[in-house]
């Protein structure tokens, strides 16, 4: 079984979602097809407003989110929403397949939501890409 897996590493419930990934696939013998999306483009194209734009749609998913992390027992640390650029980290990772674009993407997923790496600063692919 195959799973269509779309994401955007600016989007913390894609970094959450890609965290149960892992086990997912041992418990139920699946393989997931990790691509990216642009959300921004997504958003605009749909008419729609990024939920970090409204007050109070903001304030509800960063109290969802530490809560989900907490369930989860994963790190988690909120980024200012729209304050970095994933598209260089998307092309990297669909110009990778298979298990290489999987290892990928958790890398870049959990160096940016742990607070590991600040992708607001220069040259924190490459960071991620040489830590990995």
């Amino acid at each position: 079984m195959t799973i269509d897996f779309y994401f955007d590493f600016i989007s913390p419930y894609s970094y959450l979602a890609a965290t149960r990934i892992p086990e997912f696939e041992r418990q139920h013998g699946a393989q997931f097809h990790w691509l990216a999306v642009n959300l921004p483009r997504l958003i605009k194209l749909s008419g729609n407003t990024p939920p970090g734009m409204i007050r109070n749609k903001a304030l509800y998913s960063l109290r969802d989110l530490k809560r989900w992390a907490a369930y989860l027992d994963v790190p988690f640390k909120m980024i200012k929403p729209g304050s970095f650029d994933s598209r260089p980290a998307m092309s990297v990772a669909m110009a990778l397949e298979g298990e290489d674009r999987a290892r990928f993407c958790q890398a870049v997923f959990a160096a940016i939501w742990s607070g590991e790496i600040d992708p607001r600063e220069e040259n924190w692919l490459n960071r991620v890409i040489e830590t990995r």
